[in-house]
């Protein structure tokens, strides 16, 4: 059972989306905001490009420093944004072959 009675006492935007992360979503709601952020940025870059490894790279620069901030925010764990990291310096090796 979720414990909404938590979610009200927040203090601002910033604390009512950090109590929905952890109160609701157990910690699930910044890790989904990024992947549908990196789903629509990907699929309007192929769109725009028709070019996988620029689309990809492109993306995983996008999403690497939107990880950046969602961390400083507490709202993605360590992971997430190491996953990033990774995916961008996968990008940029994938660019240079």
């Amino acid at each position: 059972m979720y414990n909404i009675t938590q979610v009200g006492n927040s203090s601002g935007v910033l604390g009512f989306v950090q109590n929905v992360n952890t109160h609701i979503m157990d910690g699930w709601f910044g890790v989904l905001i990024l992947i549908a952020i990196g789903g629509v940025l990907l699929l309007s870059f192929l769109a725009k490009t028709n070019n996988a490894k620029v689309s990809f790279a492109a993306t995983s620069f996008i999403c690497f420093g939107i990880s950046i901030f969602l961390r400083a925010l507490n709202l993605v764990p360590d992971l997430a944004l190491f996953i990033c990291l990774f995916l961008a310096a996968f990008s940029v090796a994938a660019l240079k072959t």
